[in-house]
């Protein structure tokens, strides 16, 4: 089977019309196979919401931070219906599941900031997902520490856009040695703070949260 999420750019959306499998699609849009309503974020930004699916109406729970994550448990209980498993069975597992370290990691430092730990192999897409979980959560304080993307094709366009994103919504902190493509122009108009090469978070932000992204 092909299965091809609704909520992608149109170019791969469009790979259904050029395939003879079967296609299942998921997402948030009306239309889509299986489809996520009613998402709510509890205070660290961990989404439920209702799945509407060929194999019957099913509540998730996500362990996970983010409300990017929906598509992510939308898509594992679309593989669990389509190879003809429980898909209540499915649903319930996501309320366990775990990410490996580094992605949407939630740490606790000794003052009782929470830290998003983000940060690796984070690109455009990530940065702001995180961005996003970030604003989310309730805080009387939000910084973020935005690291190098090394592995992205335009890359002083792509750190600057994702820099004027964080901070049209938080207090930013540019983190590197080689200001990660950015002109220093522009670092200073959006108003981001460099920090030095070595700075860790937890001893540089006296925050509620923060969230550091690097790739």
């Amino acid at each position: 089977h092909d299965r091809a999420s609704a909520m992608s750019p149109r170019r791969v959306a469009a790979m259904a019309s050029v395939t003879t499998a079967s296609v299942l699609t998921y997402g948030h849009a009306p239309g889509c196979d299986v489809r996520a309503t009613d998402v709510r974020l509890d205070e660290l930004a961990r989404p439920s919401f209702t799945l509407h699916t060929p194999w019957g109406r099913v509540d998730v729970r996500m362990a996970m931070s983010g409300e990017h994550m929906v598509s992510n448990g939308a898509a594992a209980v679309a593989c669990v219906g389509i190879v003809g498993g429980d898909v209540s069975a499915g649903a319930a597992a996501l309320a366990e599941a775990r990410l490996s370290a580094m992605r949407m990691e939630l740490l606790r430092t000794g003052s009782g900031a929470l830290i998003v730990n983000d940060c690796y192999n984070a690109n455009p897409t990530s940065m702001r997902a995180a961005l996003d979980a970030l604003v989310a959560m309730p805080a009387r304080r939000r910084f973020a520490v935005l690291g190098v993307m090394a592995e992205i094709a335009d890359s002083a366009d792509e750190h600057e856009a994702v820099l004027a994103y964080g901070t049209s919504v938080v207090s930013v902190q540019v983190r590197g040695a080689r200001c990660h493509g950015l002109r220093s122009g522009n670092a200073v108009r959006m108003q981001a703070v460099r920090a030095p090469a070595n700075t860790r978070c937890s001893q540089s932000l006296a925050c509620t949260s923060c969230t550091r992204m690097s790739g």
